[in-house]
C-alpha cells in the first residue's frame, strides 16, 4: 500500500511540475513580445498558475487513482504500468498539443489559447492557410518531443 500511495503522490508532483515549468518556458519563449519580464514576474506567474494548476492535476490523476485503489482493495497488485499507460499516453499528447499550440499560437493572436480555437475545426484549411508546412513540421516534432 505505501508503494502505491508513494506512486500516486510521486505522479501528482510530476504532473504538477511539468505544469509549472510550462509557464516559464511560455515566457521565455515569448520574450520577443515583451523583454520585460523578471524573475519576480516568473514567480508570480507560476504561483497565479498553482490555483489552476492544482485541481487540473487532481483531474488527470483520478483514473490512476480509481485504479490504485481498486488494487488495494482486491488485494492484488494490477498491472498499474499498463493500464495506466492506455491513459497516459492521450494525456501526455493533449498536454503537449495544448502547450505547443499555446505558445505557437500567441504570437499571433496575441491572447493565450482558449475556446477561439475550436472556430478554426470547422475550417482547418481557413487556419493553417498563412503557415508554411516547415512551421507545422515543428511544431509536430515539438509536440511529439515535450510528449516524451
Amino acid at each position: 500500500m505505501k508503494t502505491r500511495l508513494t506512486y500516486i503522490i510521486r505522479l501528482y508532483a510530476v504532473i504538477l511540475a511539468m505544469f509549472a515549468v510550462q509557464k516559464p518556458l511560455f515566457m521565455w519563449l515569448d520574450k520577443a513580445e515583451d523583454p520585460s519580464y523578471s524573475a519576480a514576474d516568473t514567480l508570480a506567474v507560476v504561483a497565479h498558475g498553482l490555483l489552476l494548476d492544482i485541481p487540473v492535476t487532481g483531474y488527470l490523476i483520478v483514473l490512476p487513482l480509481l485504479i490504485t485503489v481498486v488494487s488495494v482493495w482486491t488485494g492484488r497488485p494490477l498491472p498499474l504500468r499498463r493500464l495506466a499507460s492506455f491513459y497516459y499516453l492521450p494525456v501526455a499528447v493533449l498536454s503537449a498539443l495544448a502547450f505547443v499550440a499555446d505558445t505557437s499560437l500567441y504570437p499571433f493572436w496575441k491572447f493565450k489559447l482558449d475556446a477561439t480555437i475550436f472556430y478554426y475545426i470547422d475550417s482547418p484549411k481557413d487556419a493553417f492557410a498563412s503557415v508554411s508546412v516547415w512551421y507545422l513540421l515543428v511544431r509536430l516534432v515539438l509536440i511529439a518531443a515535450c510528449t516524451a
